[in-house]
């Protein structure tokens, strides 16, 4: 295991304990956390030698951080949209998430890394990867 993919699951599980933690976000936090985290939910793309279960782990990480994340309530002030639009918001990342988890490498050619919000291949030819729980 590569001392960078140990680095990035410490540092997202560090993440993931600051979001549970926290009363509130900001809308702009939650936002900017969430297009951070997706892009840890899919393929790595690097050059650099992995095992696959690194890989898993870097990828289930970012998803705990990313569910923790959605469940946290948002801050109510003038900047933060109607409770539709903040539902939509979070559906919308969590659905992107899934496609990102999902994704396999053979299908992260066509993948985005998590910075476009609409899904950009099938994601179902991946759920059976996923570790049961």
């Amino acid at each position: 295991v590569k001392s960078i993919h140990i680095t990035r699951i410490w540092a997202l599980n560090c993440l993931n304990g600051a979001v549970d933690g926290c009363q509130t976000l900001s809308f702009e936090i939650f936002k900017l956390l969430s297009i951070f985290l997706l892009s840890y939910c899919s393929p790595l793309l690097e050059e650099a030698e992995y095992s696959e279960d690194t890989e898993e782990m870097v990828r289930d990480s970012a998803m705990s951080c990313l569910k923790a994340l959605i469940e946290t309530p948002l801050e109510r002030n003038s900047s933060v949209p109607t409770n539709v639009e903040v539902i939509r918001q979070k559906l919308t990342f969590a659905q992107k998430a899934v496609a990102n988890r999902c994704a396999t490498e053979s299908s992260s050619e066509d993948f985005d890394q998590g910075y476009s919000l609409e899904p950009s291949c099938d994601f179902r030819e991946g759920l059976s990867l996923l570790p049961r729980s």
